[in-house]
C-alpha cells in the first residue's frame, strides 16, 4: 500500500462510522471480512441466521458451487456419534451467499432447495436444505424476503460507500451492529492486511481468468480460421475429385471408343484376309484353267472393284504360286 493510501485510510477511519462519507476501502463482499464479522459479533451472526436460516460467502464463481455446497452439506450431515440412533441425526442447513448468479437462465434472489420426489414433489426429508442468496438479484426479492429484511442484509453486504451502509443500517439495530463491527475490524491492522491480501487475490484471480478468457477466445478464433481453411481445402478437394471423376468418365468413354475401333479394325482385318484369300484363289484358279493374266486381272477389277493397277499388283503377287 502506498503512503497516500495509508493517509487516506487513516482519515477515513477516524471517529464514528456514522459520520464517515465516501467509498469503502474494503467491502463486505470480502469473504475474510465477512467471516471476521460473524466470528467477532455473535449477535450479528444470530440475526443473519434468523433472517436466512452452515453459512458462507463466495465472491468468485469457480464453476463448482453446486458440487461444493453439496459436499459441505453432506459432510455436516454426518453428525452422529458412536452409539447414537439414526433418528437422532440433526438437521443441516447450508446457506451460500454468492456475489454471482448461480443459474443465469433462472436468476433468483433467495432460493431454497430440498430433496423431493420428482413426480409428486413430496419432500423426502426436512433434515437437508440448501439455500442460495444472490447479492446481484436484490431487485428480485419477494415480499417474504423483504419482511425478514433479507434484502437489507444483501444491500449492506453489497454497499460500496458509507452512505449506503448508513441507509441500510439506520432502521435495524442488528444491521447497525454489523456496520459498527465492520468499522472496528477494518481499523485493526492485521484484519486490514488479511482483507487487502484477499482483495489482491481477487484481482490476481480476475486477471488470470481474464487472461484465460482472452487466450480461449484467441484459440477459438484460430480454430475458426483453421476450420475455415479446412473447409476450403475440403471444397477444393471435392472439386478436384469431381474433375477427376469427369476425367475418369471421359477416359472410360475413350476406352470404350477404342475398344469399338479395335473391334472394327479386327473385323476389317478379317474381311481383308477373306478378300485376300478370295483374290488368291481366283488368280490361282485362272492360271490353272489357262486364262491369261489380263483376263484374270479384268475379273479382279469386276469382282472386287479394284483399279487396274491394284488388279495387276495382285496378279503379280500370286501368279507365280502353284
Amino acid at each position: 500500500m502506498t503512503k497516500n493510501n495509508t493517509q487516506i485510510n487513516s482519515l477515513q477511519y477516524s471517529g464514528d462510522w456514522r459520520s464517515l462519507r465516501g467509498p469503502l476501502s474494503i467491502r463486505m463482499t470480502n469473504d475474510y471480512l465477512f467471516r471476521a464479522l460473524l466470528q467477532r459479533n455473535k449477535k450479528v451472526l444470530k440475526a443473519l441466521i434468523c433472517s436466512l436460516l452452515h453459512l458462507e460467502m463466495q465472491v468468485l464463481n469457480e464453476g463448482n458451487w453446486v458440487e461444493r455446497s453439496l459436499c459441505y452439506l453432506c459432510r455436516e450431515f454426518d453428525n452422529l456419534s458412536r452409539g447414537e440412533d439414526y433418528g437422532e441425526v440433526r438437521p443441516v442447513v447450508h446457506i451460500g451467499i454468492l456475489d454471482f448468479t448461480l443459474f443465469e437462465d433462472a436468476p433468483e434472489f433467495y432460493a431454497t432447495y430440498w430433496m423431493m420426489n420428482e413426480k409428486s414433489y413430496r419432500k423426502y426429508s426436512d433434515k437437508l436444505r440448501l439455500s442460495v442468496l444472490d447479492l446481484n438479484c436484490i431487485k428480485e426479492a419477494t415480499e417474504e424476503d423483504r419482511r425478514y429484511k433479507i434484502d437489507y442484509w444483501a444491500g449492506l453486504f453489497k454497499s460500496t460507500t458509507w452512505e449506503e451502509i448508513k441507509m441500510y443500517a439506520e432502521s435495524d439495530e442488528y444491521l447497525q451492529e454489523a456496520a459498527d463491527t465492520v468499522y472496528k475490524l477494518t481499523q485493526e491492522e492485521k484484519i486490514r492486511q488479511q482483507c487487502e491480501a484477499r482483495e489482491d487475490y481477487y484481482r490476481r484471480t480476475a486477471g488470470r481468468e481474464r487472461l484465460l478468457r482472452e487466450t480461449q477466445e484467441l484459440v477459438r478464433e484460430k480454430q475458426s480460421q483453421l476450420d475455415e481453411k479446412q473447409s476450403q481445402l475440403e471444397e477444393k478437394q471435392s472439386q478436384l475429385e469431381e474433375k477427376q471423376s469427369q476425367l475418369d468418365e471421359k477416359q472410360s468413354q475413350l476406352d470404350e471408343k477404342q475398344k469399338q475401333l479395335n473391334e472394327q479394325q479386327a473385323m476389317l482385318d478379317r474381311q481383308s484376309n477373306t478378300i485376300e484369300r478370295g483374290i488368291r484363289i481366283l488368280i490361282c484358279s485362272g492360271k490353272t484353267y489357262g486364262e491369261s493374266r489380263g483376263t484374270v486381272a479384268q475379273k479382279l477389277e469386276e469382282g472386287y472393284g479394284l483399279s487396274p493397277e491394284q488388279a495387276e499388283a495382285y496378279v503379280e503377287k500370286y501368279w507365280g504360286e502353284e
